[in-house]
């Protein structure tokens, strides 16, 4: 079930737009240019990512299509996508991002495989609402923009968060007596105190002092969900 509603967000492609923006920043791209009216009458952004490997750094350059049709619910299709291949290279860019606040069709998502295949170096990425919304809850520095843009959203899901020693009793585990920030088991902390710290409850990885060797809680406090995590397993 979604627990975000971006009809929160207005119609207006303008606001969508900055939402988009500033969700790109905050995980790693950086704008060049745009919103600028593109070909489909659609506005277009401009982002570049790095990448570092072996070979040294390498920039890739982003067109950034945006898509807000989360007020009829509707999914972005071939025909709202006009162009692609054109827009991408009118603006010098290697590859097209899809922001959408709902989902892309099947139509449309073959149509960028099929470029992606017959155009060397293409590179595509959609991100859909599910998508969106996973990043939102993630926290910090995520919540600022989920709580400007979709406020009440984000006031229902503060509400619905749980307590860590909750979360431990969904899997039948004790209260673990102390914790620690993961790497970070020198300076453990009591119970008490990691709760005063999150009182919304756990979205953060914690170490665990208990006798199972490399062991750490992880507490989902949107789903409900707590998994013990032992070796990596």
């Amino acid at each position: 079930m979604p627990r975000i509603d971006f009809k929160e967000i207005p119609s207006d492609l303008d606001t969508f737009e900055m939402f988009a923006r500033e969700f790109l920043e905050l995980t790693g791209y950086r704008r060049v240019s745009g919103p600028d009216r593109g070909a489909d009458q659609g506005r277009d952004l401009i982002a570049e990512e790095t990448r570092t490997g072996v070979g040294g750094k390498t920039t890739v350059r982003w067109l950034v299509s945006c898509k807000h049709m989360a007020h009829s619910g509707r999914a972005v299709g071939v025909d709202d996508e006009l162009n692609i291949s054109d827009r991408v290279r009118a603006h010098r860019c290697q590859g097209f991002i899809g922001f959408y606040s709902t989902l892309a069709s099947a139509g449309l998502t073959q149509r960028l495989e099929a470029l992606q295949r017959e155009t060397q170096g293409f590179e595509f990425i959609i991100f859909y609402r599910e998508i969106i919304e996973k990043t939102l809850l993630y926290g910090e520095p995520f919540d600022q923009i989920f709580e400007r843009y979709c406020p009440n959203s984000f006031a229902d899901w503060q509400r619905s968060d749980f307590e860590i020693s909750l979360a431990l009793a969904r899997i039948g585990l004790p209260q673990p007596i102390a914790y620690a920030m993961a790497g970070d088991q020198a300076n453990s902390i009591s119970v008490i105190e990691m709760q005063k710290r999150h009182p919304e409850g756990s979205r953060y990885l914690f170490d665990v002092l208990m006798p199972y060797g490399n062991a750490f809680i992880l507490c989902n406090n949107v789903l409900g969900i707590t998994k013990l995590i032992i070796d990596g397993q």
